[in-house]
């Protein structure tokens, strides 16, 4: 008797460690499975970001040359988006980086709503490479030389972005410059 119920219990005791394993496995396979579940999900998710950021911007970049277009400004496109377009050329010394910069300005948006210019804010007074501006400003501002008059549109992504400023630029709003280079030093 006794050795039949040695016999019972150790077959409990192999079924139930039995058991557990395969629970145990069971989990840890659940657990990759909801992993990779999660990995997927969030990659569909980054491309599908991607790809509405992308029809985002084809449709800046189309409202931005229609806009050209409506003025009829022979605009310069550099790699990043930015336009450009230099309608007095200055003979002064050129922009370059760690110089002080003072130039007069209007800001715009793109659909006309005035932002800030220099008669009400004062002149920009600015150290490149040191002075946060715009990262599509300062590409524009070493394109220029003292006495420059240029109208710079630059799109979201080179000027506030997604969040805007929080202040008087809204979100994925595109600015649109018109500039004056006064003094470089």
């Amino acid at each position: 008797m006794r050795n039949s119920f040695i016999t019972v219990s150790d077959s409990i005791l192999k079924l139930s460690l039995s058991l557990t394993f395969l629970l145990a496995f069971w989990s840890c396979n659940q657990d990759t499975k909801e992993k990779v579940m999660r990995v997927e999900n969030r990659k569909e998710q980054r491309e599908s970001a991607i790809k509405i950021n992308r029809q985002v911007l084809e449709i800046e970049d189309q409202q931005i040359n229609q806009y050209v277009a409506r003025y009829n400004w022979p605009v310069v496109r550099t790699g990043s988006g930015l336009r450009i377009y230099i309608y007095k050329k200055g003979s002064g010394k050129p922009i370059s980086n760690k110089v002080e910069v003072e130039a007069a300005y209007d800001l715009k948006l793109l659909d006309g709503t005035k932002i800030e210019n220099s008669n009400s804010e004062g002149n920009m007074q600015i150290t490149m490479d040191k002075t946060t501006i715009e990262t599509g400003l300062h590409e524009a501002f070493l394109m220029l030389r003292v006495g420059d008059k240029a109208k710079i549109i630059l799109p979201s992504h080179l000027a506030f972005g997604v969040t805007g400023n929080g202040r008087r630029i809204p979100p994925r709003a595109v600015l649109v410059y018109d500039i004056e280079i006064l003094k470089v030093n």
